[in-house]
């Protein structure tokens, strides 16, 4: 077991406990910031150490970030025991979808969970490394009787979104695309990363953390607008929306020479029109802010002038 903790940057982050049976990847994602706690450990073959075991005690949502292929029930099984409640636990997983996530599924079932896949939601996982991965692949897809046009025929790897809990308190599909579109941001330098509910502590099934958190984040950013834009039209295609900006900023307002507290928080309510454009109105809208921001360690700060008035603030993605 290799263990080692760090204190994150804000306290209103959730605590997130890492499992990664890589090394590096634990340490990578501790030296970021992206886990408060972080063990080595393959739960695939083993039963979880001791303080492991104590470390699950308090988890409510568990996150797998495209690891399924080699993530399997054995893990899940020895977590959800560890833990040993189902109240109050839901999981989020992104499947790549050239698998099947029935076994995880029916071991989360034995432990009274309900599995069900996100309607309409289907995000980028990464590029191809070959044109042989790329062959296979889609071959796998379509074996599962998938159609890969427009997804992995123009170049990555694709995955849908499982989530399980308890049947009487799982959100709607509209409130679970809105707490997911909160933590692709919150944790935008892990863009596959997920979030359902507002939670005190998370667990992560570390999906090649080193990997996942190398890269431009401005170019992230990109890639998550694009897939938000898709799944928010198809979610909203037929009524109308309310789009709150996944931008919250706490402000201090220029008063003369001195600086009042006050709070920004980028809201847009329109009819839905059809298309991509309505949404795409709504993030140029919402870059006004986030572009005149210095990111980073998923907080915003910088200062912004609207209407005559001169904002200073500091903030983070809600």
């Amino acid at each position: 077991m290799n263990q080692k903790q760090i204190r994150r940057s804000r306290s209103w982050l959730p605590a997130v406990v890492g499992l990664d049976i890589s090394v590096p990847a634990i340490h990578y994602a501790l030296d970021t910031g992206l886990i408060n706690s972080g063990w080595s450990e393959d739960l695939e073959a083993q039963d979880p150490s001791a303080d492991l075991r104590k470390a699950l005690q308090d988890v409510s949502l568990i996150i797998c970030t495209g690891g399924a292929s080699y993530v399997g029930f054995s893990t899940f099984s020895r977590i959800m025991r560890a833990i040993e409640r189902n109240r109050n636990v839901s999981v989020a997983c992104t499947v790549i979808r050239m698998i099947s996530y029935d076994d995880n599924a029916e071991t989360l079932r034995a432990h009274g969970l309900d599995t069900e896949k996100l309607p309409g939601v289907v995000l980028r996982q990464r590029k191809f490394v070959s044109v042989q991965e790329k062959s296979a692949d889609i071959e796998k897809v379509v074996a599962r009787r998938l159609d890969t046009t427009g997804f992995e025929d123009e170049g990555p790897i694709y995955r849908t979104v499982r989530s399980s809990g308890v049947t009487s308190i799982k959100p709607t599909p509209s409130q679970k695309l809105q707490f997911m579109t909160q933590a692709h941001l919150s944790f935008f330098r892990h863009p596959s990363t997920m979030q359902l509910i507002t939670l005190s502590t998370v667990f992560f099934i570390a999906s090649a953390l080193a990997a996942d958190c190398s890269g431009n984040s401005n170019s992230r950013l990109e890639e998550f607008k694009e897939a938000y834009w898709s799944a928010r039209e198809k979610m909203c295609s037929n009524s109308d929306c309310t789009y709150q900006a996944a931008c919250t900023i706490s402000a201090q307002k220029s008063v003369g020479s001195s600086w009042a507290k006050t709070t920004v928080v980028a809201e847009l309510k329109r009819k839905n029109t059809g298309g991509k454009k309505g949404f795409k109105d709504c993030w140029d809208a919402t870059e006004d802010i986030i572009n005149q921001c210095v990111i980073g360690n998923h907080q915003l700060s910088g200062t912004w002038e609207s209407d005559g008035q001169l904002y200073q603030f500091n903030g983070y993605f809600a």
